[in-house]
């Protein structure tokens, strides 16, 4: 059997081995700083008009005249408007409409407004006799070249009374647009 002073003697030759390795364990090691790393944000910059060829864009409020029950997809005028993101990241591109403090209501309740972003592409309901809130139009990537073309039209439904209460009446709204970080 092992005596203490054996084991003591056996541990102790351990320690000093694994000292004298250490010692003579080496490694090559070099570093070099680099300054001057930085994160910036992307934004996103809706820019929305409906004279494109005008500088700056600015928008002339659409209206149509003459309304009258029984009219369909008829389209607002001027058409059609034009979104762009100005910004650096992509977008979805909203819209909600919302009645003008103007607004007597009572020709609102018969209308229906939709937007369209080509003449035969996604339509969307934005009005229905009440707001439908924020309705998405589609993707906007940053770029002049990338933005949306947007066609509003109308819908005056007959259904088939003398609607004589709406002569004369005009319904005032707001077009709200949205760009969100897609």
């Amino acid at each position: 059997m092992f005596n203490k002073k054996m084991l003591i003697s056996i541990l102790m030759l351990g320690v000093v081995a694994s000292i004298a390795s250490a010692g003579t364990w080496a490694y090559f090691d070099s570093s070099k700083p680099v300054a001057g790393n930085q994160i910036k944000a992307g934004n996103i910059d809706l820019e929305v008009s409906n004279q494109f060829f005008n500088y700056p864009p600015y928008i002339v409020p659409m209206e149509a005249k003459n309304v009258k029950p029984g009219e369909v997809d008829a389209r607002l005028t001027p058409i059609p408007t034009y979104a762009i993101n100005k910004g650096s990241i992509d977008g979805v591109l909203s819209a909600k409409i919302v009645p003008s403090a103007g607004d007597d209501g009572i020709l609102s309740k018969s209308l229906v407004i939709k937007a369209t972003t080509n003449p035969y592409g996604k339509t969307i309901t934005l009005w229905d006799g009440t707001s439908t809130g924020s309705q998405e139009i589609g993707d906007l990537s940053p770029g002049p070249l990338n933005g949306a073309t947007i066609y509003y039209m109308y819908s005056f439904p007959d259904n088939d009374q003398p609607q004589n209460e709406l002569q004369g009446k005009t319904f005032k709204f707001d077009v709200e647009y949205f760009l969100k970080q897609k």
